[in-house]
């Protein structure tokens, strides 16, 4: 067990069907194997997302937008980023692509709203940006 626990925030599929909603169901029913996998590749933060269709047709169900630390160069996230993924991967058997929190994830969240079960909330506090505007 670790002594300093991870922000995980898991967004809800309306569809729980669907391959996205499925893959979200996973993690939530192994949360405790997705914090193991978090902290072993250093993230700080997690928020885990049902893949919109964009994504799905890349192959992945899962988009994660993780929080490393903040004196990492671009180079060092990118890296943490393949690894997190590739570790979710191996634990779970679920094809995820990792963004970053703190980064442009806007248009993410949009195109994601209408998958959600109920509209998203940032449960985490994303650096410097502001929640997402309402229409």
């Amino acid at each position: 067990m670790y002594s300093t626990p991870i922000p995980i925030q898991i967004l809800a599929a309306k569809e729980a069907a669907s391959p996205a909603g499925r893959a979200v169901a996973i993690a939530r029913e192994h949360l405790p194997v997705v914090a193991d996998v978090a902290h072993a590749q250093r993230a700080e933060a997690l928020l885990i997302c049902p893949a919109p269709d964009e994504y799905v047709g890349d192959g992945f169900n899962l988009v994660i937008a993780a929080r490393f630390g903040k004196e990492l160069d671009e180079d060092a996230v990118f890296w943490r980023q393949r690894a997190l993924s590739n570790a979710i991967h191996a634990a779970l058997r679920v094809e995820s692509t990792v963004l970053d929190f703190d980064g442009p994830i806007d248009g993410l969240l949009k195109s994601i709203a209408p998958l959600l079960a109920c509209p998203y909330r940032d449960e985490i506090g994303r650096r410097g940006n502001a929640a997402l505007p309402s229409d």
